[in-house]
């Protein structure tokens, strides 16, 4: 695995890609195990797996993150030999909108008769 990085993130997604590895030794990728780690708190802090995709594909949309916590993410490449060592990113990333999107507010005034 080479070159995970984030493409676009919000508050309860981030969208991942990646590039093959540089060798897939004797046998194609089948599958690329996408795997989270939610470090807002440290104790306990484990990867779990998030995800999976077909060999072919080389991104990843990770949903149901929760707002304001800050998560790590790694990636394997699986043949019929096993999994290969993971690609992670060298930095949590923040579920939050972008910087400069704004939160949009709407009031329902119940109390408006017609």
């Amino acid at each position: 695995m080479r070159n995970l990085s984030v493409v676009e993130y919000s508050k309860d997604y981030v969208d991942l890609s990646w590039q093959c590895p540089a060798t897939d030794g004797v046998s194609p990728v089948v599958q690329y195990i996408v795997e989270k780690c939610d470090v807002t708190s440290v104790v306990g802090a484990v990867f779990s797996v998030c995800g999976t995709v077909a060999g072919s594909e080389l991104s990843i949309r990770v949903g149901e993150l929760v707002e304001g916590n800050s998560y790590l993410f790694r990636v394997s490449a699986k043949n019929r030999v096993g999994r290969g060592p993971p690609a992670m990113l060298t930095e949590p990333v923040v579920a939050r909108l972008p910087i400069g999107m704004p939160y949009y507010f709407c009031y329902i005034n119940t109390s408006f008769k017609a």
